[in-house]
């Protein structure tokens, strides 16, 4: 897929429909000035890309498929831990700011109680998956 717009949307709207490949424009800094610049994406949003792309991708993976009857039966029991609330960078992960959810992506929820007063390397807004890359 080659995108050639200034946000990451476009191309994540193409995972779920089979994509292999994203084609991006990249700059190492907003304040560069190229012919492609105004469609280029910066390092934060090269990594947010990839982020969001393995999460699209892992919640419509099976979308179209048919499913053995075991293997839905033992993902219903995979979950993992999603923000509740915002949790700002900087700040420590209370447990009103955490939710065991599914699907599995990023973090289990068998580390709920480790992660319990560690701090976030960067924002983890509502709704997100938590990774141990978030972290400190």
């Amino acid at each position: 897929m080659s995108d050639h717009t200034n946000s990451i949307d476009t191309s994540l709207a193409s995972v779920p429909l089979g994509i292999v490949a994203i084609e991006k424009h990249f700059k190492d800094s907003k304040f560069n000035k190229s012919l492609d610049s105004k469609f280029s994406i910066v390092p934060k949003e090269l990594k947010e890309l990839k982020k969001r792309s393995i999460i699209f991708y892992e919640a419509t993976k099976n979308i179209g498929k048919e499913v053995n009857q075991a293997d839905l039966k033992s993902s219903k029991d995979k979950r993992s831990i999603f923000a509740q609330l915002d949790i700002l960078k900087g700040e420590r992960i209370g447990l009103n700011k955490i939710v065991s959810l599914r699907p599995k992506i990023g973090i289990g929820s068998e580390y709920f109680f480790k992660i319990l007063g560690k701090k976030v390397k960067r924002s983890v807004f509502k709704g997100n998956p938590i990774f141990f890359d978030d972290l400190k």
